[in-house]
């Protein structure tokens, strides 16, 4: 059975009922497209008579917008492509592994596989640098940060054993030294400044050879001061450049005799000062004139050539005798003596004397002791000189005693007076 749309009117028919009838063209086709075009026409009709206005879109109306695929605008009217999306997407992994390796070169541990939400509070744990600190503050090869940025540092570091740069004296007298600038450990190795000697003398200028003992070394600098030793007993030579004789000040007339002491340092045991001067004995001294507290005494007898005669005497003591002889040694005359008398007289319960001479000429002669003891014995024996043997300046002769009557004698304490002749 046929029927007809609701909107159109156009004619359907059931194809169960329907089914035998013969099919019509003109109500089937014609008449149903008919309907439609007439109803299309007045749709357009309709819609052209409507007249509408869209907004733009905004934040906060819905309405037309425009696309854009920039990533770096800040326009709120433009919605933004896949392209755009895709660009930013990128930039923030970037900008991510940037940030992940920044906390890893500060050593915190990071990843880019971490999310924002997991990184921000690793960033906000980083300490900002807000010191001052410039390169000239902080050792070269090491790194550190400021309010400005990294920064590398220039501080030059010292090592091994460093020279010192100068020195200087403090008010006080301590040494003041100047060290290289840079960075230098403390203590032996590395923090060693080698102060050199004229470093040294610059601060300290009395510090000179000359003004200490030649067997002293200091920081190198050896002593030039000579260091006077006792040669005999406590003695040391005068000064041969500096010995006179004369009054002490002007208008004075008591004469002295000046020993210029000999420069350098005299070691303890110096006692004495000495001069040689060989005209000073005493056969150039009158007879009988005593000098130097009786320690020389002249001999010098007027009218009688000094350089052919001199006189003297000794007293034996018991660590210059063997008994029975004495080595009588002259270093003091101005001629060789040809002839030599000597004259031997003890006191005590023995008294002896005797006198020997010998001569270059005629050989030696000794003389019988005139001895006798406290009980008036006479106990004999000889005096007599050997061994005779001139010099330029003097003599060597052996005095010696022998015995008799089985008795023995001894020249402890005995006087020898010996006379000269040239």
């Amino acid at each position: 059975m046929s029927s007809n749309t609701p909107n159109l009117g156009l004619l359907k028919k059931d194809p169960m009922v329907d089914g035998n009838e013969t099919f019509n063209i003109e109500t089937m086709l014609n008449e149903n497209w008919d309907k439609v075009d007439e109803a299309v026409g007045q749709v357009r009709e309709e819609l052209g008579n409507i007249d509408v206005d869209i907004p733009e879109a905004s934040l906060t109306e819905k309405g037309i917008v425009q696309l854009s695929s920039a990533t770096n605008g800040t326009r709120e009217n433009v919605a933004a492509t896949e392209k755009a999306v895709g660009q930013a997407f990128q930039a923030g992994n970037e900008r991510k592994a940037e940030v992940v390796a920044a906390l890893i070169a500060i050593g915190i541990q990071a990843s880019t596989s971490e999310t924002w939400a997991q990184l921000i509070p690793k960033i906000g744990a980083v300490i900002r640098a807000t010191g001052n600190a410039t390169a000239a503050d902080i050792l070269a090869g090491k790194t550190a940060s400021n309010a400005s940025g990294p920064v590398t540092g220039t501080i030059p570091v010292l090592t091994g054993t460093r020279a010192a740069t100068g020195t200087a004296r403090w008010p006080d007298g301590a040494l003041a030294v100047y060290p290289e600038q840079g960075y230098q450990k403390g203590g032996s190795g590395d923090g060693e400044i080698k102060v050199t000697a004229a470093q040294l003398q610059a601060a300290e200028p009395n510090l000179k050879p000359w003004h200490y003992r030649s067997d002293v070394n200091m920081f190198g600098l050896q002593g030039s001061i000579p260091i006077r030793r006792p040669d005999i007993d406590s003695h040391i030579n005068a000064d041969g450049n500096r010995v006179s004789f004369g009054p002490y000040s002007t208008g004075t007339s008591v004469p002295y005799l000046y020993l210029g002491v000999p420069n350098g340092y005299l070691l303890e045991g110096v006692e004495w000062v000495r001069h040689h001067e060989p005209n000073l004995h005493s056969g150039n001294v009158k007879n009988g004139v005593s000098m130097f507290n009786g320690q020389l005494v002249g001999s010098l007898i007027d009218g009688v050539n000094s350089a052919k005669y001199a006189t003297g005497s000794v007293t034996v003591t018991s660590n210059q005798t063997s008994y029975l002889f004495h080595e009588l040694v002259i270093n003091t005359l101005t001629f060789t003596p040809k002839l030599v008398i000597c004259h031997m007289a003890t006191t005590g319960w023995s008294k002896r004397n005797g006198t020997a001479f010998v001569s270059t000429d005629y050989g030696a002669f000794s003389s019988r002791l005139a001895a006798q003891d406290s009980f008036g014995s006479d106990r004999g024996g000889s005096f007599s000189l050997s061994g005779y043997t001139p010099r330029a300046n003097g003599f060597t002769v052996r005095a010696g005693l022998s015995e008799d009557n089985a008795h023995s004698y001894t020249l402890t304490g005995a006087i020898l007076t010996w006379l000269a002749f040239g």
